[in-house]
């Protein structure tokens, strides 16, 4: 299976290397941070460091990623909180939210009714 690793590596590299003058080790670095950023995709810029303190500190990946979202959630909803009406709807179109049209239902005049003209005679 390694061998087999080698082989599509290699031949990633030889095609990559054709279209540019770059070398193994620009390469490999390229490769490497394209799978972080796969990896840490959920995970903005700027708190990857936290991220690595955690799991170097001993906690497990499951339970930082899990911290780490629950306060980027609880910040999101403090920064919603300090919004006005209008804003937190602005903010929310801006991030991609949908509108949604709600119908309201009315009910009918009291001078109507659905038996017509002979039942209000009655």
């Amino acid at each position: 299976m390694l061998e087999a690793h080698c082989k599509r590596a290699a031949k990633q590299f030889s095609d990559w290397h054709k279209t540019t003058d770059r070398d193994w080790s620009t390469w490999a670095k390229q490769q490497a941070a394209q799978r972080l950023a796969k990896r840490f995709a959920w995970l903005p810029e700027e708190r990857r460091d936290e991220y690595r303190r955690m799991r170097r500190g001993g906690i497990p990946a499951d339970e930082a990623r899990g911290i780490i979202e629950r306060d980027m959630a609880a910040q999101e909803r403090r920064r919603l909180r300090e919004l006005s009406p209008f804003e937190r709807q602005m903010a929310l179109l801006n991030s991609g939210s949908k509108l949604v049209e709600i119908h309201h239902k009315s009910k009918a005049e009291p001078a109507f009714t659905l038996g017509g003209v002979a039942t209000g005679s009655l």
